[in-house]
């Protein structure tokens, strides 16, 4: 594959890792791919996958939420084993989880990351999660667009206030 990067990319790459993205080379070709602004797919990259991994990574992170659902696959690092078994118990009626960089909760979103190669790799995963959030910012605008990618009720309400003032730090912090 071909890279999507321009000749100063280089330095914002190595900027975002010191700024503690796992992946920040496959973030930026990722969202420059499906037309996402580099800012908005970080909020969500922030919002849905912070912690703090081995390396010392802050988030962007490759792992599984850990939604109150029987599927015994919580939490930890994605793994090609790990999310066959995820899959497995997924199908068995136990339940969905995030999964990936962009927290993909919803089967067809997974089951979409899988035709293309893997959900359980953060590439696709960003692809898929960075297209499905452009597409609902485009129909929604950025309030409803990140509402409607976390849910409804309250929550998602909230998630969608610091979404939007996640994705204006990015944007400050990038310009």
């Amino acid at each position: 594959m071909a890279a999507i990067t321009r000749p100063r990319d280089e330095e914002l790459i190595d900027r975002l890792g010191r700024m503690g993205l796992k992946y920040p080379r496959t973030t930026v070709e990722e969202a420059r791919r499906v037309g996402l602004p580099l800012s908005y797919a970080l909020a969500f990259l922030e919002k849905e996958s912070s912690g703090r991994d081995s390396a010392g990574a802050a988030f962007g992170l490759n792992q599984f939420g850990s939604d109150p659902v029987p599927n015994p696959i919580k939490g930890g690092l994605v793994t090609p084993a790990r999310y066959a078994e995820y899959k497995r118990n997924r199908k068995l009626g136990r339940g969905m989880q995030g999964v990936g960089p962009c927290q993909l909760t919803w089967y067809a979103l997974q089951d979409m990351a899988d035709d293309m190669g893997g959900c359980h790799k953060p590439r696709l995963n960003m692809r898929v999660g960075f297209a499905q959030a452009k597409g609902l910012i485009r129909r929604y605008g950025k309030h409803e667009g990140a509402r409607r990618w976390n849910g409804g009720g309250r929550a998602a309400e909230r998630y969608a206030a610091d979404w939007l003032a996640r994705q204006q730090r990015w944007h400050d912090r990038l310009s």
